[in-house]
């Protein structure tokens, strides 16, 4: 299962220098860096989902608990979606408020990690 993160880890990556190497050709490697960015974070999300359903079909355990699997994957899966817009707006130069919206985009995102986080070690902790 580890081997199967790294490769969405490599995807991952792989995306967001893609993106970047098509910004740096066309003359836009922030719109087209976020674009790879959330293309990447949407694959991880749905690698993992792939990953825990052969996993489940290969044997027979507990339902994952809600921090490892599911919620991985769907904050994976929302931050790709954003990511992914962020660079779409940027490309059709729409007008936003870029420094509001990225700042609140920031606080949630570190806090969605560290609710992650702690859940995880929560889980850790109990099962021992």
């Amino acid at each position: 299962m580890d081997s199967r993160r790294r490769v969405g880890r490599l995807v991952f990556v792989g995306l967001m220098f893609l993106g970047a190497g098509v910004g740096l050709l066309v003359g836009n490697v922030i719109a087209w860096g976020s674009i790879g960015m959330g293309l990447g974070f949407i694959a991880m999300a749905l690698l993992r989902v792939v990953d825990e359903e052969k996993s489940a079909e290969a044997t027979p355990c507990p339902p994952p608990l809600p921090a490892g699997g599911r919620f991985g994957a769907v904050f994976l899966l929302g931050l790709g979606v954003i990511f992914t817009a962020i660079g779409i707006a940027l490309l059709l130069g729409l007008v936003v408020p870029w420094r509001t919206v990225g700042a609140l985009f920031t606080v949630l995102m570190g806090l969605g990690f560290l609710w992650w986080g702690a859940s995880l070690l929560r889980a850790k902790t109990s099962q021992s």
